[in-house]
């Protein structure tokens, strides 16, 4: 009973590689998947970002636009967070007013800390 094989199916099993190394060279320059390969990398490290594609290409302006939207939209989520704790009714024309002041605040904010190149 001592000398039984226990399976073991955390064990892998082995691997058996009995084709030959040209045999596997020659299977894979006969499907092209090597040459395939080769241009899809070429063809990625060579693509060249679009002016139109880019949302920075069109200046600071649309930057700091870009980053104050989602910077006020978690503003606003805070500030009804805050509003749920302490038990109070959010009004959304006073949290639309305290959001358009903070606007200017974040563009300021970009403008201030974005590296200038001159």
């Amino acid at each position: 009973m001592g000398n039984r094989k226990r399976n073991n199916p955390t064990s892998s099993p082995e691997v058996v590689d009995d084709i030959p190394d040209e045999e596997k060279i020659r299977l894979i320059k006969s499907t092209g998947l090597l040459k395939d390969l080769k241009e899809s990398k070429k063809g990625f490290s060579e693509r060249e970002v679009k002016w139109e594609d880019d949302p920075f290409a069109y200046g600071f302006t649309f930057q700091a636009f870009l980053y104050t939207i989602p910077l006020c939209a978690v503003y606003s989520v805070m500030d009804i967070l805050v509003h749920r704790q302490y038990n109070q009714e959010i009004l959304i024309l006073s949290l639309i007013t305290r959001v358009v002041k903070v606007a200017p605040i974040c563009v300021y904010t970009y403008f201030t800390y974005m590296d200038f190149k001159l």
